[in-house]
């Protein structure tokens, strides 16, 4: 069974609107914030439990790629050889915020989801910095916190 067949309907929906972010500033900000509240896979550089790898490009630029599924995952792995000698893959599954600090931290240059598909979604530093940094600001306490707001009502 192929990944899209295995892939769940958010998934799906997903895929479609990083498909659709290429048309576009607001469908990119759509793409963005989806994105912020899922969780990703990646893999890791070998020996590490925690530092995704990176791609550069033939002009020096790094890359971060991101996968929304196990199996995208792993078929970037056999593409690209990241599987090591016995093939195992060290990897991870995370939530999505965690890996674009990361992407923010290594000051990296785009963040690909998905890579190598007809759907893949690319996205400059600049684009992902100004949401994960109005994230911090926001107080995290109250009863509508994951929604920003801190008081009793929206």
């Amino acid at each position: 069974m192929s990944d899209r067949q295995n892939a769940d309907k958010a998934t799906i929906a997903f895929r479609r609107l990083l498909k659709d972010a290429r048309t576009g500033d607001q469908a990119r900000v759509d793409a963005l914030v989806v994105l912020a509240q899922r969780t990703v896979f990646a893999v890791n550089w070998p020996g590490s439990d925690t530092e995704i790898r990176t791609l550069t490009n033939s002009t020096g630029e790094t890359a971060l790629p991101l996968f929304t599924s196990r199996e995208t995952m792993e078929e970037a792995a056999r593409r690209y050889g990241w599987d090591s000698p016995d093939g195992s893959l060290s990897s991870a599954e995370m939530g999505s915020r965690q890996a674009l600090r990361q992407a923010v931290a290594r000051n990296v240059h785009f963040v690909v989801v998905d890579i190598g598909t007809d759907y893949a979604g690319e996205f400059k530093l600049e684009e992902i910095e100004p949401l994960l940094s109005a994230q911090s600001e926001r107080d995290a306490a109250g009863p509508f916190a994951g929604a920003g707001k801190v008081s009793t009502t929206l």
